[in-house]
């Protein structure tokens, strides 16, 4: 992949971000997160071998697809620019971040703490309960 089809499709998942920020359903991040969790009940064991094999299907999966679908697009600049765009696009979520920061911040300015705990299962796994203000 060329420089131009990279920074070009950086600054288009940059604009895409700021104008349409993330969906509220179908996002592909959330949805390949449904997929990992659902074959880690089905096949995921605590044992070395497993989590090889479940980190290896995980992460081969969307590299496999990255490289193929580079392959496939090499020499159509506009296409794989537009593609780039779009692979990109679903990962940044800086505007999605920035909304629930502030919606955060609003209510630990008002003083709602246990508002401001579950603000954030939006943005990470982290358990709350023991945060206080200042965390």
């Amino acid at each position: 992949m060329t420089f131009p089809v990279r920074a070009g499709g950086v600054l288009l998942a940059l604009a895409a971000d700021a104008l349409v920020a993330d969906p509220a359903r179908g996002h592909p991040v959330a949805g390949f997160g449904r997929a990992a969790g659902a074959f880690e009940r089905r096949c995921y064991a605590d044992r070395r071998r497993r989590g090889v094999t479940f980190m290896a299907v995980c992460a081969g999966v969307p590299i496999a697809v990255g490289l193929v679908g580079q392959r496939r697009l090499r020499g159509h600049d506009a296409a794989a620019t537009v593609v780039f765009a779009a692979a990109t696009w679903a990962t940044l979520g800086g505007t999605s971040l920035r909304r629930e920061g502030q919606k955060m911040t609003a209510l630990l300015q008002a003083g709602d703490l246990q508002g401001a705990r579950n603000r954030l299962s939006y943005l990470c796994a982290r358990d709350a309960t023991d945060l206080d203000a200042a965390n």
